[in-house]
C-alpha cells in the first residue's frame, strides 16, 4: 500500500445513524465501508480487502462477537474491535479471552478517543503484516538455503565420486604399468650390458624408462600417503641416519652435475619417532630438486638442528630459485611452474621439471608425522626447503 492510499475500514451497525455518524467521522482518513448486519459485512469482506473491523455487540441475526468469530476464521489478519454496553462485557471479555477480539469499545464513546483506537488497530494490523512479510521472507531463505544446502550435498557426494574414480585410476594405472615399465628398463639394460659403447638410442630408451618408472613410483606413493587409514610404523631413528640414507641415494647425480654438496649434522641432535622410508623419500625429493635446479658446479648445503620442540632438515641451494607468484602453488599436485614452455622431464638434468607430484609428497609424508614443510627462494639466488618434525617428549625414569 502506498503513502497515498487510505487504509481500509469496515463498520457494522444494524442503526443507520450510527453508521453515518461513523462514517463521517472516519472517511477523511480511512477507506470506510458500512454494513448493517453480520452477513452484509461478510460480503463486503469476500470482495475487499480490509484491515480493521468494528462492529456493534448487539445486532439481529449474529452478535458481533459471533460475526467477529466468523471474521477470524475467515480473515485472521483482520484486526477485530466491538462496541459494548456495560450488560455484555462478560461476553465480550469471553470472546478477547478467546482471540477473537482486539479490544472493545464501550459505549459512549468519545470521538478523539474513538480515532485514537482505531490508529492503534491500524498500527497493529501494519504491524502484523510486516511481521508475516519477514516470517515469510524468513521462510523463503530456508527453503533457498535447504535447497543450497541439499546442492551441496549432492555436489559434495559427486565429488567425492569424482575422487574415488580419481584414486582408483591412478592406483590401477601406477599397478599396470609398472611391469611394462619394468620389462622395457631390464631388457634396455641387458642390451646396454651387451655393448661396450651404448648407442645414443638406448641410452635415450634407459632414460626415459627411468623417467617412466619414476613418474608411476611418485603416483604410487601419492597414493599411499592420501589413505586416510594409514597407520604409521614409527621408530626411534636419528636425523644423522635419515639424512645419511637420503644422501646415498643422490650422491652419484650429484657427481654427476659436478655440485659442491655441503652437510651440516651434529650428532647430539634428538632422535624422531618417524616412518622412516616416508620421511627419507621427502628429503630425497627435496636433494633431487636441488640438484635438477642448480647449475652445475652449484653448491647444495644439507643441515639439521633443532629448534625447540621441533628437529628440522633444511636443503638449500644456488639454483634458479622461485618467482614470488608460483610459491603458494608449488606444494599443490601436478603443479611445475605457470611458464609451461620450461616443463620437460627428467630424473637429473638442470632445469628439467616433472609432473607436479614430487613437492606435494613431502608436504602428504611431514604432515602426517605432525610436521611441516616451509620453503624460501629469491629468483636467481637459489632456494631452501626445510622439512620441521616434532622431537618426541622425554620419558619420565
Amino acid at each position: 500500500m502506498t503513502p497515498k492510499e487510505k487504509r481500509p475500514l469496515l463498520v457494522v451497525d444494524d442503526e443507520v445513524n450510527i453508521l453515518h455518524s461513523l462514517y463521517d467521522l472516519f472517511r477523511l482518513d480511512y477507506k470506510v465501508y458500512t454494513a448493517r448486519s453480520g452477513l452484509e459485512a461478510m460480503r463486503i469482506l469476500e470482495e475487499n480487502d480490509v484491515h480493521v473491523v468494528m462492529t456493534d455487540q448487539r445486532m439481529p441475526e449474529m452478535t458481533g462477537t459471533e460475526f467477529l468469530a466468523q471474521v477470524k476464521r475467515l480473515y485472521p489478519d483482520v484486526i477485530r474491535l466491538v462496541f459494548t454496553g456495560y450488560a455484555d462485557v462478560r461476553a465480550v471479555v469471553d470472546a478477547i479471552n478467546e482471540g477473537n477480539v482486539y479490544r472493545y469499545i464501550t459505549k459512549p464513546w468519545e470521538p478523539e478517543e474513538l480515532k485514537t483506537i482505531i490508529a492503534q488497530a491500524m498500527e497493529q494490523h501494519a504491524l502484523l503484516m510486516e511481521r508475516k512479510r519477514l516470517v515469510e521472507e524468513l521462510e523463503q531463505a530456508n527453503e533457498r538455503l535447504r535447497t543450497a544446502n541439499e546442492d551441496l550435498k549432492r555436489a559434495n557426494q559427486e565429488l567425492k565420486e569424482l575422487d574415488r574414480l580419481k584414486s582408483v585410476f591412478i592406483d590401477i594405472a601406477s599397478h599396470e604399468l609398472r611391469t611394462p615399465v619394468f620389462v622395457i628398463s631390464g631388457f634396455a639394460r641387458l642390451l646396454a650390458r651387451q655393448q661396450k659403447q651404448p648407442s645414443k638410442e638406448l641410452r635415450s630408451i634407459l632414460e626415459s624408462s627411468d623417467r617412466l618408472g619414476q613418474i608411476v613410483l611418485n603416483m604410487a606413493k601419492l597414493m599411499e600417503a592420501e589413505e586416510w587409514q594409514h597407520v604409521l610404523e614409527r621408530r626411534p631413528v636419528s636425523v644423522r641416519e635419515l639424512v645419511d640414507k637420503a644422501l646415498s641415494e643422490v650422491l652419484p647425480f650429484v657427481e654427476m652435475r659436478h655440485q659442491h654438496l655441503e652437510v651440516k649434522v651434529p650428532d647430539d641432535l634428538p632422535q624422531l619417532e618417524v616412518e622412516a622410508p616416508l620421511i627419507i623419500d621427502a628429503i630425497v625429493n627435496l636433494l633431487m630438486n636441488a640438484v635438477k635446479f642448480t647449475p652445475d658446479e652449484g653448491r647444495i648445503t644439507v643441515e639439521a638442528l633443532q629448534d625447540g620442540e621441533f628437529a628440522s632438515v633444511s636443503v638449500a641451494d644456488t639454483g634458479i630459485g622461485i618467482p614470488p607468484e608460483e610459491l603458494p602453488y608449488i606444494f599443490t599436485k601436478f603443479f611445475g611452474t605457470f611458464d609451461t614452455s620450461h616443463h620437460s622431464s627428467g630424473e637429473y638434468e638442470f632445469g628439467r621439471r616433472g609432473i607436479g607430484l614430487g613437492l606435494s609428497v613431502v608436504r602428504k609424508f611431514v604432515e602426517m608425522h605432525g610436521g611441516k614443510v616451509s620453503v624460501s627462494s629469491e629468483p636467481g639466488v637459489g632456494s631452501t626447503f626445510t622439512i620441521s618434525l616434532p622431537v618426541p617428549a622425554k620419558k619420565e625414569s
